[in-house]
């Protein structure tokens, strides 16, 4: 039985518009308990605190060489980590076009998820619409999204379809806008009925784990930190990684997925007490600060951003972020798919109604 530990940095729940913390990571490690206690007495024995902190660790010039000197270690070994990444903005913008686009080309007989247009649709708005709209409209157009989607009122609705269906001198901005106009004339207030919600950490664990499934030979134990996201989700998450669940794969292209995940156990635990959490905990912390160093422009004399930079590139990663791609060739979305996931989690809740009631 494999025993992997998750945690998390730059969490935010639903405000994916967070300026302080535009990025999410998940750190995920593979290790035992005992192997992870040796490898704190080894890197942080000198650190008097009964609990290590990334956020603490890494104010201090020595203790950023502990961690450094940690992660060169871990680096040798890069098949016992992986991690999740999200640029926040960008998985906002995904959402706009997953919760306003794609019904209605659903509702047309079109799968937008197919060769990854979704993706490429996603990138596309990501890249354009703030030129075409300017900045300031950009900004609007976002954040009266995310408040219609975590409100579900009918002034927040009326606020952010107010910005799209005011008439705008470019045509460009039109045209963009057009795809969210229909969503409005074909569902209306129905728009705020959908289950679906703006909180990705559980979606990023589930991909983690079944990452985790595809090199372990076992089952699967997964600890997290009692305080993260997934202590909320807990019926949701149960039933999603039950190891009796038939087998079957789902997803479109390279973004497929192979049930059942096998995680036989999922606890959620004091990370005061387990040197596996707190080691995570760093993982995610010092991805996190190398996916901040690159965002901000790759500031050579930040030395420790830059360090962990190289080192973090051993890893594997599953990345939400924009990129300047548009085809299917670019995104490498050709291959074929396998059954429609929206389709099969509807089913699997449909059988267990006892977790319908839990969805935000």
């Amino acid at each position: 039985m494999s025993t992997i530990f998750i945690d998390e940095c730059g969490y935010t729940g639903q405000n994916l518009l967070d300026t302080v913390q535009p990025i999410f990571t998940l750190a995920s490690l593979n290790l035992s308990e005992s192997d992870c206690i040796n490898l704190k007495n080894k890197f942080f024995g000198r650190v008097k605190s009964v609990e290590l902190k990334y956020s603490s660790l890494s104010r201090r010039p020595n203790q950023q060489e502990m961690i450094i000197n940690f992660i060169k270690t871990i680096a040798e070994s890069p098949e016992i980590v992986k991690f999740a990444v999200a640029h926040k903005q960008f998985v906002l913008i995904s959402k706009m076009v997953e919760m306003l686009v794609e019904p209605a080309c659903h509702a047309d007989g079109i799968d937008l998820y197919d060769k990854g247009t979704n993706l490429s649709f996603a990138n596309l708005l990501f890249y354009t619409l703030p030129v075409f709209a300017g900045e300031n409209l950009f900004s609007d157009l976002l954040s009266t999204f995310q408040d219609m989607m975590r409100s579900r009122t009918i002034p927040s609705y009326q606020a952010f379809f107010g910005l799209v269906l005011a008439e705008r001198g470019s045509n460009n901005l039109n045209e963009f806008l057009n795809f969210f106009r229909i969503s409005h004339i074909r569902f209306g207030y129905k728009l705020l009925q959908t289950s679906d919600h703006l909180d990705i950490a559980v979606s990023l664990t589930l991909v983690l784990m079944s990452l985790w499934q595809k090199d372990a030979n076992d089952n699967l134990v997964l600890i997290h930190d009692r305080s993260s996201a997934m202590a909320k989700e807990k019926k949701i998450w149960e039933s999603i990684v039950d190891p009796q669940l038939a087998p079957i794969e789902i997803g479109y292209d390279r973004r497929k997925m192979q049930f059942p995940i096998r995680v036989v156990k999922t606890s959620s635990e004091d990370s005061k007490k387990w040197a596996g959490l707190q080691l995570a905990d760093i993982l995610a912390g010092a991805f996190t600060t190398s996916a901040r160093w690159l965002l901000d422009g790759r500031n050579n004399d930040d030395h420790f951003g830059k360090k962990l930079t190289e080192l973090i590139g051993e890893f594997d990663c599953f990345p939400i972020v924009p990129e300047p791609k548009f085809t299917p060739e670019q995104l490498e979305t050709t291959e074929e798919n396998a059954f429609p996931p929206i389709d099969y989690f509807v089913n699997l809740f449909m059988q267990n109604e006892s977790i319908l009631g839990n969805e935000t």
